[in-house]
């Protein structure tokens, strides 16, 4: 809806300058943040109209639903080696960010946390045949012969994912809408995850353990070279610039924005 944007920009400005009121001072400046953008449609819309009278008509009747928006410190990026293991199957609904995901993923969440190798930083949601279609909150892309895999359906398309694939159309590297299969990983130059949080991330390990259990030194399926040189750093570093030069800026007081 047409209506949503400006209510969604108005959400997101009034919290981050009472976040910038409430802690900006206390931590030593913001830094850069996390914001989780929350829109109830439908019946939760017409409850939230009722309670508190924040949902509004859209032109065909409908309700636009209630905005909320939650600020938190976004956390740095993790330290290499960045480690993806496969496990789990492909969302049942893909194309949006449906909030029982959250609840879905916390056994394989449990599992991740478990496991022997160190820190895993995603999970690779992968169908019977071995096609991997993206991780539990990021898109998901293999390398192979200079080209960026990644599948073009059955997923949801992040904000990031569209920059990348603008960036590859931009430099002339190819893209193939096709998921990557597990069973070619090692013919992978490189991979990669991308989410609002991380941008575009370079993978440097990837795990495949058995169901229900952690990830061990011998579920490690392959390594990747992701030094400066590498297409995949070169595309971190495209993408980052990308998002920048998308960005809107939010208006602060100048008291609060120094």
């Amino acid at each position: 809806y047409s209506g949503l944007r400006p209510r969604l920009d108005a959400a997101v400005a009034a919290a981050v300058r009472e976040y910038m009121r409430e802690f900006g001072r206390r931590v030593g400046g913001a830094g850069e943040l996390k914001l989780t953008l929350v829109v109830n449609w439908g019946e939760a819309a017409e409850a939230a109209k009722e309670g508190a009278g924040c949902a509004e008509a859209a032109p065909d009747g409908s309700l636009l639903g209630s905005v909320g928006c939650h600020v938190a410190p976004l956390p740095p990026l993790p330290d290499p080696p960045i480690r993806a293991e496969v496990r789990g199957a492909p969302r049942a609904n893909a194309a949006a960010k449906d909030s029982s995901w959250v609840a879905d993923r916390a056994p394989l969440e449990a599992l991740m946390r478990s496991a022997e190798v160190g820190p895993i930083n995603e999970l690779l949601l992968a169908t019977d045949s071995g096609e991997l279609l993206e991780g539990s909150q990021t898109n998901f892309y293999a390398i192979v012969d200079g080209a960026v895999h990644t599948a073009g359906e059955g997923i949801l398309e992040g904000t990031v994912r569209r920059l990348l694939l603008e960036v590859c159309g931009r430099e002339g590297t190819p893209v193939v809408l096709s998921p990557p299969r597990l069973a070619d990983a090692g013919r992978w130059e490189g991979a990669l995850i991308s989410s609002t949080s991380r941008l575009l991330l370079p993978v440097d390990e990837l795990y495949v353990p058995p169901d229900g259990e952690p990830s061990g030194e011998a579920d490690r399926v392959a390594v990747f070279a992701n030094g400066p040189g590498s297409l995949a750093a070169r595309l971190q570093a495209l993408v980052a610039a990308e998002v920048e030069a998308h960005s809107t800026e939010i208006g602060l007081p100048a008291a609060l924005a120094t």
